[in-house]
């Protein structure tokens, strides 16, 4: 199925859901990154594919950034790195509750 049918127009897929007001830097270009990475989350499974959902997360981010012109690139990657220490240390809360809402299917 296209990416875009799957996606919702209203969620932002970058940390905040369906937040009007609360819109991280640069969550309109990572917006697909963020929604495959949710994916990913979603499915569950061990650390190891926790990791392996990250690393593609800043695989796709970086991906991302390669179209932009040179004088925004260092915000978009220091942007980038942000996200993804984010979801490193943080992203454990929601990766538990995934394979929880799994274990139960």
């Amino acid at each position: 199925m296209n990416l875009k049918k799957q996606m919702d127009k209203d969620a932002t897929y970058c940390g905040f859901g369906k937040s009007p007001f609360i819109k991280p830097p640069y969550w309109a270009m990572h917006r697909a990154s963020c929604f495959i990475h949710d994916q990913n989350y979603a499915k569950g499974g061990t650390r190891a594919d926790r990791l392996k959902a990250d690393t593609g997360f800043i695989r796709r981010m970086m991906a991302d950034i390669d179209p932009l012109p040179y004088n925004q690139k260092r915000k978009a990657y220091f942007s980038a790195c942000v996200y993804y220490i984010a979801v490193r240390l943080f992203g454990w809360i929601a990766f538990t509750i995934s394979n929880i809402k799994n274990y139960y299917k």
